[in-house]
């Protein structure tokens, strides 16, 4: 079994002992190999895949083709291509799936046509794996109910985090009116949960609309939990504070290493989002990794501003 049927369908296929099976095996094969050496084909696909949602003339447009050509290649990807009640083309699941292969395969041929260092680009994977989790976020995506729990069980770790230290929370940018005190408490419960609570669907909303601006699909209330977990690692910042202050250190370098636990829990909340954004929303990696870059640099604006003013 070739590699590229294997990544469509996730694993390896079983062998079947049914003929009927093993024929209709091939004619999907045959389905996959024609739409991928079809360059018109090929572009549809990408282009839905990057804007979610188009219409006949927007496609006609973008592709320069003939109308007789757009409908006769539309045609022929019906389990691929289908049309919403406004008659706008968009993926079906396993569009989304040819979409995803086809991203695979240009990256492969990217990586083997530009030189780097192999040292080097095994290290640059092996932080991508660590650091954004697609398949983490993609096995959430397939259990629901996993990803409630887990991402209600963290807002309530969150929660009392920020009561137990009277911390302060905006979007991801975090202070502290009283950095060496962690108990003395600067917020009620209910502004504390009222700042989480609207930090996290701003931010949600936010990614929401750029999503959709790329052409992402509809609204999907799984993202929204998805990206509570991404924040999640920004907003368990305050244990992290009560470790420092624990420590046996003079002032000015417990304020040095609570800032670079902050910027690193920050990073690792954008490589989430990232992760999030190309899982749910089906955006393309380096557009996730921009979006997600907005909300931390807005974030960093937020956290300089008071200094700014003193």
């Amino acid at each position: 079994m070739s590699y590229k049927v294997q990544a469509f369908y996730g694993k390896p296929m079983e062998k079947r002992d049914s003929k009927e099976s093993s024929s209709m095996e091939e004619q999907e094969l045959m389905k996959i190999y024609s739409i991928l050496a079809n360059p018109t084909k090929r572009k549809i696909i990408l282009f839905l895949g990057e804007r979610g949602k188009a219409s006949a003339t927007e496609l006609r447009r973008h592709l320069k083709v003939s109308t007789g050509s757009l409908y006769y290649n539309l045609d022929d990807m019906l389990e691929y291509v289908t049309q919403d009640e406004d008659r706008r083309y968009y993926l079906t699941e396993k569009g989304y799936k040819l979409y995803n292969l086809i991203l695979r395969e240009y990256e492969r041929f990217r990586e083997f046509f530009t030189e780097r260092s192999h040292v080097l680009g095994k290290i640059a994977d092996l932080l991508e794996a660590v650091f954004i989790p697609y398949l983490q976020f993609k096995k959430l995506k397939e259990k629901g109910y996993l990803m409630l729990s887990l991402g209600t069980f963290l807002f309530i770790l969150s929660f009392i985090g920020f009561i137990i230290t009277g911390s302060d929370v905006t979007l991801l940018a975090i202070s502290n009116s009283d950095v060496f005190n962690p108990f003395k408490q600067s917020l009620g419960p209910l502004s504390v949960a009222m700042k989480l609570i609207g930090s996290w669907i701003l931010i949600s909303m936010t990614l929401e609309i750029l999503a959709r601006i790329l052409g992402s699909p509809k609204f999907d209330s799984d993202f929204v939990i998805a990206t509570l977990i991404s924040l999640s690692p920004t907003y368990l910042y305050p244990y992290a504070g009560i470790l420092v202050n624990s420590l046996d250190l003079i002032p000015p370098y417990k304020t040095i290493l609570s800032s670079i636990i902050l910027r690193f829990l920050q990073i690792i909340s954008l490589c989430f989002m990232t992760a999030s954004l190309v899982i749910f929303k089906h955006i393309r990696k380096e557009r996730a990794f921009i979006l997600s870059s907005l909300i931390f640099y807005i974030s960093l604006l937020l956290e300089i501003r008071p200094t700014l003013e003193l």
